[in-house]
């Protein structure tokens, strides 16, 4: 892969014509940027199109490590535009060689190699590294329960293995997942690129899912702070100032965008009666939220960063531990006036 900068490239590209061959993450983090979010990819697009530049396929259609090629329009054959569907070669799994055997191993090679590496199954290759089928602890069960004595891989493998293209629909390789537990991924000529297992899905989709949960967590335990704390009408006049078109009849109907600019307000914010809570510090994490609300909101097979990620944990947390003690705080105020009041 390249290591020139993305300045020198684009440069010999005008002087030349010649293509390079590059990554997402190299174009992204050459020009500053991390993830492939929206505001991200509208920069990117920006600036491939003033240096008459286009990438193919499109960075957003592949893994962020998958090679794409960068050139100059001039000699572009067509023009390319973003792929509206998701495929399987936005996975990290479906370009990563996987480990295989040949299939005149001898079992105890392929027993131990899953072992060591907890696989469920192993791709099998012939002598000319083709595919011919697969091995797994299911064949193996199938073939010793049928009273097969051999050493040979060969005995205990399955020639019916579900392949797909790397240009799979997402959504049409998930059915075909669930149905046979794993699809190997191959191209045009049938050579083995990566092998994708309900493991992958599910780790896939948890680490989309995970943030969607951790912010619906965070809009609702926001919701619980401000329930009851103002008139109906005093929030429907803030939202004519913030020109929202909407109709609110409860606090659901909210934006995230609201609730920072209706508790923003000194006069406000001091309505909620939080103990110990600095505005200023409170009010600019939320905002840190509600930009990285913006970026889950637009998928992006390589999630969310990190640290995004931990900023939405640390808040959701927070946000926890303030309910339960302004909570504490209320039943224990309660309990005094109370008492003043039974005396």
């Amino acid at each position: 892969m390249e290591t020139r900068t993305l300045d020198t490239i684009v440069e010999e590209i005008k002087r030349t014509k010649k293509e390079f061959n590059i990554t997402p993450r190299f174009l992204f983090k050459q020009r500053g940027y991390e993830r492939r979010t929206l505001h991200n990819c509208s920069a990117i697009d920006k600036y491939l199109e003033e240096n008459l530049l286009e990438v193919v396929p499109h960075y957003n259609d592949v893994w962020i490590d998958h090679t794409i090629t960068l050139k100059h329009k001039d000699i572009a054959k067509r023009k390319i535009s973003k792929d509206p569907i998701i495929r399987l070669q936005t996975l990290r799994a479906a370009i990563e060689k996987p480990i295989c055997i040949k299939r005149d191993s001898k079992l105890d090679e392929a027993i131990t190699i899953m072992r060591l590496h907890n696989y469920s199954q192993l791709p099998v290759i012939s002598g000319n590294k083709k595919l011919c089928g697969y091995i797994s602890w299911t064949t193996i069960g199938i073939g010793l329960a049928q009273g097969v004595q051999s050493d040979s891989v060969n005995s205990y493998m399955d020639e019916n293995v579900k392949t797909l293209s790397p240009d799979t629909p997402i959504l049409t390789a998930i059915r075909a997942i669930h149905k046979h537990d794993f699809i190997i991924v191959v191209d045009k000529c049938k050579e083995l690129l990566g092998i994708i297992t309900t493991t992958d899905i599910s780790s896939q989709f948890l680490e989309l899912e995970e943030p969607f949960l951790l912010l619906e967590q965070i809009e609702n335990q926001i919701r619980q702070l401000i329930d009851e704390k103002f008139l109906l009408e005093d929030i429907k006049k803030l939202c004519k100032e913030t020109s929202s078109p909407k109709e609110i009849r409860t606090i659901e109907d909210l934006t995230f965008g609201d609730y920072i600019y209706l508790i923003e307000n000194p006069e406000r914010w001091s309505k909620l009666k939080l103990k110990s809570v600095n505005r200023i510090v409170f009010i600019e994490k939320l905002k840190e939220i509600k930009n990285i609300r913006n970026d889950i909101m637009h998928f992006e097979p390589a999630g969310i960063t990190s640290s995004q990620h931990t900023q939405l944990k640390k808040m959701s947390d927070y946000l926890t531990s303030l309910l339960h003690y302004n909570q504490r705080l209320s039943i224990s105020s309660d309990s005094v006036s109370g008492e003043k009041n039974g005396m």
